[in-house]
């Protein structure tokens, strides 16, 4: 049983991993689209900037800590941005509750734009130097593999996205190629961390090698939550049980909490939880706003002040929207 909930947890999120971070690389690789931002109207920007920090992933967060690494946004862009993202949970929703995914990413960017306007208006941050900035931010996706290992990673990836878009369309193929497939896709996921770990390190060039690092990156925490939630279900559910029975009104409070938490693997948890409809949706709205996802290391190495007030700020507007969802939704 456990086994078929890690397959069938990890199938349904490779479809969305992969077709969007593939689309993002060909886009950034073979455009020369930049991005205006208007320096007469700062609140635009703001704007602009917690729009594209909703985007799934930290792909959004990541233009614009390049843009506030070459100075040409202020501190408050970047403070709005790491507040509207979800992180990697948003693959979760995405997938399984498309519906209820619109309505917190909607929230998560007006909550960026309030988090950002207020800091603007009440704190003065300095910018860190751009060179800095810049060699962190391209740091992110920057993996070697052999072309190999690309051939057998894009061939399972390709294979399973095949097998999972025929599910939603009811053409399910039978249980034994279903499980094979996903198991040979977690094992092309695995893969560059074993081999990390046995110091057996992998070299290639170009375009597949950014794709596969950043999908190998979020699927790895998307894994670990549903092993997580696969091997602990029982547990969990019988605790979240008696928490709903009993304390009820501190979930908003609690998600908000392990939304502060810089990672994105406790907030994939929630999410699953939510999907599962083990928590309301005050809570995963709580924990959404308050997160600030993986992106949050990179961006407290250049600019810690914008890291501290977008935790502080985003876990306070995050407990007051939990909150009100909570008594009046």
């Amino acid at each position: 049983m456990a086994i078929e909930q890690i397959s069938s947890g990890i199938m349904d999120m490779i479809p969305f991993v992969f077709i969007t971070m593939l689309l993002y690389q060909i886009i950034h690789d073979n455009t020369r689209i930049s991005l205006k931002f208007n320096h007469q109207s700062p609140h635009a920007n703001i704007a602009l900037s917690s729009f594209l920090g909703g985007f799934p992933g930290c792909a959004g967060i990541m233009i614009i800590l390049k843009q506030y690494a070459s100075g040409q946004l202020p501190p408050a862009c970047l403070i709005a941005a790491l507040t509207a993202t979800m992180g990697d949970a948003a693959f979760v929703l995405l997938s399984l509750e498309p519906a209820t995914y619109c309505l917190i990413i909607a929230t998560n960017i007006l909550a960026g734009i309030l988090v950002g306007i207020l800091v603007s208006h009440r704190h003065r941050l300095a910018t860190q130097p751009s060179r800095y900035c810049q060699e962190l931010s391209d740091e992110c996706c920057h993996k070697h593999f052999s072309k190999a290992y690309c051939l057998y990673w894009y061939t399972s990836m390709s294979l399973a996205t095949t097998l999972a878009l025929a599910e939603y369309f009811n053409q399910a193929a039978s249980p034994f190629w279903f499980n094979l497939i996903a198991w040979l896709t977690i094992v092309a996921i695995l893969w560059p961390t074993a081999m990390n770990a046995l110091n057996r390190n992998n070299h290639s060039h170009g375009q597949q090698s950014q794709v596969i690092a950043s999908c190998n990156f979020l699927l790895k925490w998307i894994l670990f939550g549903y092993v997580l939630l696969a091997f602990f279900h029982g547990a969990i559910v019988s605790n979240i049980h008696q928490l709903l029975d009993k304390q009820l009104m501190w979930l908003p409070l609690v998600t908000g909490i392990i939304g502060t938490i810089p990672s994105c693997g406790p907030q994939i948890i929630v999410a699953s939880l939510y999907s599962e409809h083990l928590i309301p949706l005050a809570a995963q709205l709580s924990n959404s706003i308050s997160t600030n996802g993986d992106a949050f290391f990179p961006i407290f190495a250049v600019a810690p002040q914008a890291a501290i007030l977008s935790t502080i700020y985003g876990f306070i507007i995050a407990c007051l929207i939990g909150y009100a969802c909570f008594l009046f939704v």
